[in-house]
């Protein structure tokens, strides 16, 4: 007969029906959780705990890097612009306003 000897050539069903291998979740917060429950049966949060702690810390320096370098590249545009305007309009108004347009007096273009 057929014993549990016979349980190895059980083809599995993502060989039978390869597009229900995987299941799809549209709700992204319930797939979150079923992964969650599968993870901490499997004793492997912890694992995923510290791979997503370490990947989030380089994460962090990296986007801290482009915010960074966004801020000076726009600080440099400033600098350039309020040198340009200070050239052309006989030095009014000194530093005091920065951030503020001219409010329409005496146009730029």
């Amino acid at each position: 007969g057929s014993g549990g000897r016979g349980d190895h050539t059980v083809l599995p069903a993502s060989y039978l029906y390869p597009e229900q291998a995987l299941p799809r979740y549209t709700d992204p917060v319930l797939a979150l959780r079923i992964l969650v429950e599968c993870l901490t049966k499997l004793k492997r949060l912890d694992d995923v705990e510290q791979y997503l702690g370490e990947g989030m810390d380089r994460e962090i320096r990296m986007v801290a890097e482009r915010e960074q370098a966004k801020t000076f590249a726009r600080l440099e545009r400033r600098r350039g612009m309020a040198a340009t305007n200070k050239a052309n309009s006989s030095g009014e108004g000194g530093n005091k306003g920065i951030g503020e347009g001219s409010g329409g007096q005496g146009g730029l273009g």
